[in-house]
């Protein structure tokens, strides 16, 4: 039979020598992977390299994280399971959004009839399956009674789980219609690995049970929160085989009853509405700041405990914690913290901070930036203070490190020796690690948004993107300026803005910065509709002609002085970059290559803008009836405006329109 061995410690470099004692121990089976699950990739990589410092080599270990290690039980227990289940959060998004324009029609789902009323692109639709199969996820996992109780036709739950009748019944309808085939879920398969469990043990033959094809020994380091039902799944492992854990934990003290100031006055306003007696006695606040920022750890120490004290498996506990050094503000705080001292307390005596304790420092900056900047700079004067320490003894944390990340390459990617500390980021998402997939994405947003200048322009600094259109990096600097001199600001054209501001999908006209005094709301004025025909008829125009007589606002944008070949190139290839953004979808909404022309813009397809590319450049009516070429200065012949066609003819500008860019410099 198993055990379950508790490893509880306020470091972890404790716990690290604690797992590799353990894992000394070699296993019968020479050829199984040792198990350590972990609660990120990040960790998994950490363990990895350490353990390989601290006994020469790392091998035949197996990573998992919570969710996968579960999965695998049911699996080896229960029989074969599919890699991946039709319950998995993202794939229950579609099939949620399959099901729910029938499901609308029943009675119970008016209020989600109703907010998807008005849903012309099903994108309503796919946000609210998105929300609702997060939400099912969740229950798979902290509720998983509730939703074996929806699929025997209970509908209703008590009031102590905290969902009325009138909250939950669609989703019990809606639940029951995603379990109508013979796959099963996470909750379901837990149930029946308790029947399991609870039948070998009344019988007592394990031997083709499943259970004696579970690991000779698992450990779980680095976790600090798992579920309730993950922990059950934990308990019957330990029924049959070693589970050692190894918890970090701040304080040594039991501390499932402290609570912070705060909360406890919402507790005894509670008590007195509901007319209950002040039990607030019975609860104490201990340390300030692990009642404050403690919650997570203090909800998770009351689930281990009440696994630990169930009774069902044997449990042997070993205490790791170790008394910090106090002579400094930062020991001093961890001191508290292990002992559960409050030194707000009248009688406590409080800690004298010396002039040059900088253990705990505070920096205030004004931007990302400027944190990357000064976190550089305090690294080299610790590395020069302490000749002993490590990049790789460094950990930087961020709430959200993606917003750090241009900061941290332009500041620690570009530094130069001596100044060059080795630095690497983990647990980035997919599309931040592959700027392919971040800009496809970015693309998207821009399609659907208000088209500015510098989000079109920014997806030109990916190589690919600028690859694919034939630009440089000098081009992509020259672009910029020329966009910078035609007014271009957001839009399209005039329509495009037109329905941004319908749709309110962008900030209003009146508040567009880039709308002169008098403009009316709507206008085509700084468009890319209108920069693009500044450029091109200071293209046809030249430097020495005057400009035509058009309106003050739609002046001709005309080209520098000197060799004008380069400025031709770019001023030709510059539409092809908003014409190639709007056309990719055209092949599948029937706007595509030969389309015929129509006396209206083609209208919105699956959410995304489809005009044909020949609205992208509008000349004016100086220009519309003729055909101009020109070969003077370099500049090879092109037909800018072709003939306007005749009805039921192709349209000579419905395909994506491209400068013959081989014939110039």
């Amino acid at each position: 039979m198993g055990n379950l061995f508790l490893y509880q410690s306020n470091r972890q470099e404790h716990l690290l020598q604690a797992l590799a004692a353990v894992l000394g121990t070699p296993l019968r089976d020479p050829l199984a992977p040792e198990i350590v699950v972990v609660q990120s990739p990040g960790m998994g990589r950490w363990l990895s390299l350490e353990l390989a410092r601290h006994s020469g080599i790392a091998a035949n270990l197996a990573f998992p994280l919570a969710a996968r290690f579960v999965w695998d039980v049911f699996a080896t227990v229960l029989g074969p399971l599919p890699e991946e289940s039709s319950f998995d959060r993202n794939i229950l998004q579609w099939r949620i959004m399959a099901l729910l324009p029938e499901l609308c029609r029943q009675p119970g789902f008016g209020e989600l009839a109703s907010y998807l009323h008005t849903d012309t692109d099903q994108r309503k639709r796919f946000q609210l399956a998105g929300r609702i199969s997060d939400l099912f996820d969740q229950y798979l996992v902290f509720r998983p009674d509730m939703i074996l109780a929806w699929e025997r036709g209970e509908d209703s739950v008590s009031q102590t789980d905290g969902v009325s009748k009138t909250d939950d019944s669609w989703q019990a309808i809606l639940w029951r219609a995603l379990v109508g085939g013979d796959e099963p879920h996470r909750a379901a398969l837990l149930h029946r690995l308790r029947a399991r469990c609870a039948e070998v043990l009344s019988s007592g033959r394990i031997r083709g049970s499943g259970f004696d094809a579970l690991p000779e020994r698992v450990c779980l380091f680095g976790i600090s929160s798992l579920a309730p039902a993950y922990l059950e799944v934990l308990r019957i492992v330990a029924t049959f085989t070693e589970v050692h854990f190894f918890h970090l934990s701040p304080c040594r003290s039991f501390w499932e009853d402290v609570v912070s100031g705060r909360e406890l006055a919402r507790k005894r306003e509670n008590w007195r509405r509901q007319e209950q007696a002040d039990v607030s006695g019975f609860y104490a606040q201990g340390n300030p700041l692990l009642a404050s920022l403690g919650r997570v750890g203090r909800d998770f120490f009351r689930l281990l405990l009440g696994t630990v004290d169930d009774g069902s498996v044997p449990v042997r506990e070993y205490d790791l914690y170790q008394e910090e050094d106090a002579t400094c503000l930062l020991g001093s705080v961890q001191q508290d913290i292990l002992n559960l001292h409050d030194r707000s307390d009248a009688d406590a005596s409080p800690f004298i901070v010396r002039p040059e304790d900088r253990s705990i420092t505070f920096h205030s900056c004004h931007s990302e930036l400027r944190e990357v900047q000064v976190l550089h700079d305090r690294l080299l004067e610790l590395f020069q203070e302490h000749p002993d320490l490590l990049p790789s003894d460094i950990l930087v944390m961020a709430p959200d490190i993606e917003r750090y990340h241009g900061a941290i390459a332009g500041v620690f990617g570009t530094a130069e020796e001596p100044g060059r500390i080795p630095w690497s980021l983990a647990d980035r998402s997919l599309a931040a690690h592959h700027t392919v997939i971040r800009t496809f994405l970015d693309l998207l947003d821009v399609l659907s948004g208000r088209m500015t200048a510098p989000q079109v322009l920014a997806l030109l600094e990916t190589g690919a993107v600028r690859n694919g259109l034939g630009l440089t990096g000098d081009d992509v600097s020259r672009l910029r300026t020329l966009v910078g001199h035609s007014g271009i600001r957001w839009g399209l054209d005039q329509a495009h803005r037109s329905q941004c501001v319908a749709d309110r999908r962008c900030v209003a006209d009146s508040q567009d910065p880039g709308r002169g005094a008098g403009e009316a709301p709507g206008s085509g004025l700084h468009t890319w509709a209108f920069g693009l025909d500044r450029l091109l008829l200071g293209h046809v125009a030249g430097p020495s002609l005057p400009p035509p007589a058009v309106c003050r606002r739609q002046t001709v944008c005309r080209p520098p002085p000197g060799p004008g070949r380069t400025w031709s190139r770019l001023v030709i290839s510059l539409p092809v970059i908003p014409i190639s953004l709007v056309s990719w979808p055209l092949s599948s909404s029937g706007c595509g290559s030969g389309a015929a022309a129509s006396a209206s813009r083609p209208p919105l397809h699956a959410g995304r803008r489809c005009w044909s590319p020949c609205w992208m450049i509008s000349l004016p009516a100086w220009r519309a009836r003729s055909s101009t070429a020109w070969s003077s200065c370099g500049r090879p012949s092109v037909a800018l405006a072709p003939p306007a066609p005749g009805p039921g003819s192709p349209n000579p500008w419905s395909r994506t329109w491209s400068a013959p860019g081989s014939s110039m410099p």
